[in-house]
């Protein structure tokens, strides 16, 4: 395989895509693609994709034979995670119940699979545990494994529509992964989960030492509804030094802080909005919400 020149470090995906999703096959790949379906790779392009393909047939060698051993075993584990699923749908004793619909919510192609979640849903804090256990499967976050990595997203989702409190804490510890879809679902997720999820993300908040799950958790009460024990909770860790020393930290903070409606709360925040280690962004923000006070009291 030395011989057969693979341009881009992307040649490697796209083989590793088209063999863990398409039977190794580039027209299966190709004409998925063509019709935009659900996890396609925006980075995978049509023209890559009929060059690898051209190539292949001119080398008459398989290309994925140039992947790396460990590369391989990632796509076998892809494969094999859908050939457990198949079986699911084989076994007659497996229809209509939890199983079955938690793979038709890992397999939907649906850009919106309302009905599948609707479907999960439905079994009530019987799929808890199941929900829980896809959003904790590393797999599952891997483009290359069926769902195309959403699959944790979809079980965030159904997390916070069946609102049981035993998600917020794994809900929780799946923040942070870099993921803007499966992030925005969390959080809503945690959202929906209400008052105990609050609760639960301000204690996380103002434990000390500031840690990166402190700024999870300011990142998730950010979107949370104007509160005044929120923004309590945030007044007070911004008048930690440390949080001075954490600037994405302490942006997440301020945006919590329009609730307060104490003077003496106000006059502290306006206080620290003058500290002279503050960076020119995090006083603009700040300066924002003083702003925002004026309007209001005239």
């Amino acid at each position: 395989m030395d011989n057969i020149p693979l341009e881009d470090p992307n040649d490697f995906e796209i083989l590793k895509h088209r063999d863990a999703h398409f039977g190794g096959s580039f027209s299966v790949m190709r004409t998925y693609y063509e019709k935009e379906g659900k996890g396609i790779q925006p980075e995978f392009e049509l023209s890559r994709i009929d060059a690898l393909e051209k190539l292949e047939q001119q080398s008459q060698q398989n290309l994925s034979d140039s992947l790396s051993e460990g590369e391989k075993e990632e796509v076998e584990r892809a494969k094999q995670k859908y050939l457990s699923l198949r079986d699911i749908y084989e076994n007659p004793k497996s229809f209509g119940t939890l199983t079955q619909a938690i793979a038709d919510l890992i397999l939907s192609e649906e850009d919106d699979p309302s009905a599948e979640i609707a479907a999960v849903v439905l079994f009530g804090e019987k799929a808890v545990g199941s929900l829980i256990a896809l959003i904790k499967t590393e797999d599952f976050y891997n483009p290359l494994f069926p769902g195309y990595g959403e699959a944790p997203a979809l079980a965030a989702r159904s997390l916070g529509l069946i609102g049981d409190e035993r998600a917020i804490i794994p809900l929780f510890h799946a923040l942070g992964r870099q993921d803007f879809f499966t992030e925005e679902a969390i959080l809503e997720a945690l959202r929906v989960l209400g008052e105990s999820a609050q609760e639960f993300l301000i204690n996380t908040l103002i434990r000390m030492p500031i840690t990166k799950e402190n700024e999870h958790a300011a990142i998730a009460l950010a979107g949370f509804k104007e509160d005044l024990h929120i923004a309590r909770a945030c007044l007070h860790m911004l008048q930690q030094e440390q949080t001075l020393q954490k600037p994405t930290f302490a942006a997440y903070l301020v945006l919590c802080c329009p609730a307060l409606n104490a003077t003496k709360e106000r006059e502290a925040f306006i206080a620290l909005s003058q500290h002279p280690h503050l960076s020119r962004d995090l006083k603009h923000e700040m300066d924002i919400v003083i702003s925002k006070w004026s309007k209001e009291d005239n």
